[in-house]
């Protein structure tokens, strides 16, 4: 999920702010894209349990997450139910 918002400063040059939200199988975009931020869950490292601090970041990155997957999931099926008619 890719969130962008272009804003423009008083002197007229435009401000690029982009935020990407992904789940643990995209640890590898971190290494391609430099110019936004990137929100991404806390791996449990093996053998070791994550910090009270890491679970509420993995808890509220999951809360934004997953309305975003429920409208596209919801898009889909209106899709597909449209397709039906």
């Amino acid at each position: 999920m890719i969130l962008s918002d272009s804003k423009r400063s008083s002197v007229g040059s435009s401000i690029r702010l982009v935020a990407v939200w992904v789940d643990l199988g995209f640890l590898e975009i971190r290494h391609h894209i430099s110019d936004a931020k990137i929100f991404i869950p806390h791996k449990k490292p093996k053998g070791k349990a994550l910090s009270d601090e890491q679970r509420k970041e993995n808890t509220a990155i999951a809360r934004i997450r997953v309305k975003v997957e429920h409208v596209i999931g919801g898009i889909k099926r209106y899709f597909i139910l449209q397709q039906r008619s």
